[in-house]
Order: structure tokens, then sequence, then C-alpha cells
């Protein structure tokens, strides 16, 4: 009997994960192009890109405290997303609970029309994080970055959903890759400069300022507090007193699950807790969030209270640690912010664990976003229940929480091997 052939049995590895990005950027042009043949802009694609472009008109037009302003925001809004156009009633609009100083650049990319401006910034992102990520990597390994990893970066779920919906992580990715950078050549000011650039998403903040605390890294600490305290001066005289109400309003109301917050398609423990609210109960779902997220916030300090300062030997797995930590536990976390997770991930990708778990994280992601995608195809084709439909965020959330997780423990196993090679060379050393 003759044997069936298996196709790309024989492909080498290289090749196979060849055929997989090509799959893939199929894929996510696809997802592009629909947008773009139903005019979709402002819709799905270039859905925060749109708010963005909102508040920098805002700014040219009117001031900068005004981008707070529910009502002059809104007037804007309804005449670009397609949602306000269809259902203008019940439109709500999509805040801006960002300090000024971040936003400043959208003053330029409000000048150019939609979708012109978007796909501008789009490809910026792509040539400036491509650019930084083999700068990064050559800074710290004293080589060239090979073509397949940085492909395996630049095509992650992750970079993909930023540059989809239009958001500004990539700048969070290069404030963490300085941070490592700057810790790496013994630069602790530097680093704590760059940690300011963090408060464009302070929730990612919760854990490494109270561990840089408690390791009294005090010169990180104070160049944080300078690049601080000079973005909250230049953001105080943009909008002043009464435009830092409106914004920590705009801050508490995201924290508590605000309109444009979204928390069932997050990555961390409230995400779960807002799917147990609503199918078990209300009261079960918020201790389930606070003890899963006090439990893996002990952790992590357990992990690494016992390291040294940080140094070039620690800051790999102590960084990947805090950030994976931080989306599992922070309040407010979708799964574009885990590019967060790059800059430590491509200095420890010479550890062999690691370099295993990112190819798995970079294949399974997309994949099950390509699965939601096509059970969703079938929904409305009437072959399966639209019931299923709240579950398609439980699913990719998951699976960006059990990652987060899984980069956890390897680094604390990571971080702990190291702190017993330093024990072991100093017993060597004393004897």
């Amino acid at each position: 009997m003759k044997k069936i052939a298996i196709p790309f049995k024989n492909l080498t590895y290289e090749a196979k994960l060849n055929l997989f990005f090509a799959g893939l950027v199929t894929f996510y042009a696809l997802l592009v192009g629909q947008e773009l043949m139903y005019k979709n802009i402002c819709g799905g694609l270039s859905y925060d890109f749109c708010a963005y472009w909102s508040g920098g008109r805002i700014m040219n037009e009117q001031g900068y405290r005004y981008i707070y302003d529910a009502d002059i925001l809104l007037s804007i809004q309804r005449g670009i997303y397609p949602q306000a156009i269809k259902a203008p009633d019940i439109f709500e609009e999509v805040p801006l609970p960002y300090l000024p100083f971040f936003l400043v650049t959208f003053q330029l990319f409000s000048l150019i029309d939609l979708p012109f401006s978007y796909l501008t910034w789009s490809v910026l992102n792509i040539i400036v994080f491509s650019l930084y990520l083999k700068f990064f990597y050559k800074e710290i390994h004293a080589e060239t970055i090979k073509s397949q990893l940085l492909l395996i970066m630049m095509l992650s779920l992750p970079v993909f959903l930023n540059l989809y919906y239009g958001q500004l992580n990539i700048w969070l990715g290069i404030c963490t890759g300085e941070f490592i950078r700057a810790i790496f050549y013994k630069k602790p000011v530097k680093a704590g400069i760059w940690l300011g650039g963090l408060l464009l998403k302070p929730q990612l903040l919760i854990l490494l300022l109270p561990f840089l605390l408690l390791k009294r890294e005090l010169k990180v600490i104070a160049g944080f507090l300078i690049s601080s305290i000079g973005i909250g001066l230049i953001s105080w005289v943009l909008i002043g007193r009464e435009g830092f109400l409106d914004l920590f309003g705009l801050i508490v109301s995201s924290s508590q699950g605000g309109a444009a917050s979204n928390p069932q398609a997050m990555m961390n423990f409230r995400m779960v807790g807002t799917f147990v609210e609503y199918f078990v109960n209300e009261t079960f779902g918020k201790i389930l969030v606070a003890v899963c997220s006090a439990i893996t916030a002990l952790v992590f300090f357990l992990s690494f209270s016992r390291q040294q300062k940080l140094d070039k030997s620690s800051i790999g797995f102590t960084s990947l640690g805090v950030m994976a930590a931080t989306c599992a536990v922070t309040w407010h976390a979708h799964i574009h912010m885990s590019i967060v997770l790059i800059p430590p991930l491509l200095f420890l990708i010479h550890d062999h664990a690691v370099e295993r778990t990112v190819k798995y994280w970079f294949i399974l992601f997309p994949t099950i976003l390509l699965i939601v995608y096509l059970v969703a195809g079938l929904v409305g084709a009437g072959l399966v229940p639209r019931t299923v439909i709240p579950f398609f965020d439980l699913f990719l959330g998951m699976v960006g929480l059990v990652f987060n997780l899984i980069f956890l423990r390897l680094a604390s196993v990571g971080a702990g091997r190291i702190n017993q090679n330093i024990l072991d060379n100093s017993q060597h050393l004393s004897a």
C-alpha cells in the first residue's frame, strides 16, 4: 500500500519557520485589508490612534487641557468613528487618560487626514522599533541579530495589535529596553530617567518602584524622580490644575472599568475576574482577583528579594520577572502592552528555556487569534451559536495571562540559579 506523503515533513526548522512567517503575514494582511476594504477606519483598525488624532486636533484648535473634556472630545469623535455615525445617541467618547507630554506628537499627525495619518504612524512605528531592536541586541550581545529572531519579535501578536489599533506601546518597549541597557552598562541614574517614560502607562510601575525601594536602588530612583518631575512640570504648564483633576478622574474611571477600558479583553487577573463576576458571582470574582494578584506579587518579591543589586548578571531575569508579574496583576493590561516583555526576552534569548518559550509564545498567540476568527465566521454563518462570542476575549486573554505566569516562573528560576552561583563562588573564595 502506497504511503501518503505528509506535506512539509522533510522541511528544516528554518524552512518551517519561514513558512509560518509567510502564513502569518498573509493572515495579518487579510485582517488589515478587510478593514480597509470596508472603510472601517476607527471602527476596529486604528481605533486607539483615532482617539489620539482627535486629541491632537483639540490641542491645535482649543488648547491642551480640553483633551480631557468629554463633550469636546465627543464632538470630534462623532465625525470619525463609524460606531458614532451609525448610533450617535449611544456612542461614548474614547478618552485620553495620558499626560499631555506623551500626546503632543499627535498635534502633527492630526494635520494629516485619516487614514493617511494612521498609515504614516504605523510605518514609523515599524521602522523605529525594528531599528531599535537591532540596536538593543547588538549592544547587549555584541553581535547582529538574526533576521528570523527579529521577525519573531516584529511579527509577534503584541506588536501587530499595537500597529493594528495604532497604540503607543512602542515607546514603552524602547523605555524598557533602555532601562535594561543602562543597568547593563552601570548607569543607574540614566536607567531611572528612562523609567520615567513608563509614566505613559503608570500601571507598569506598581511592582517595579516598590522593588527598587526594597533593593535600595537609590540612584535609579533618583533618575526616575528627575524624569518624572520634568514630565510632570511640562504637563502642568500645558494643562494646569484643572486639567490634572480631569485627568485623574479619567484614570480612576479606567481603573474601575470605564467605557473604553474593555477589561474582558485584557491579559490579567482582572480579565478572569470579569468573567467570574458575570458567570458566577461578583463578590467571588473580586476576591479571586485580589487573592491571585496578591499571590503573584508575593511570588515575585520572594523570588527576587534575595538577589544582590541590579547589575548585568541579574537585570535580564529581573526585568522579565517584574514585567511579566506586572502584566498579570496590574489593573489595566491589554495584550499589546506585553511589548514591554520583548527587550528582556531578547536579553535572555540565549537561555535555552527562554528561547523555547518565546517560540511557543510567538506561534500560539496568533494561532489562537486565527481560531477565534474562524469560529466567529462560523457564528456569522449560523453554524455555531452566538453564545460563544463572550468567550473569544477569554481565550485570547487567558493565553496572555498564562504566558505572563510562565515568563515569571522562568525568571524566578533563572534568578535563583544566578543567586546560587554567586553563593557558590563566595563560599569557594572563602574556603
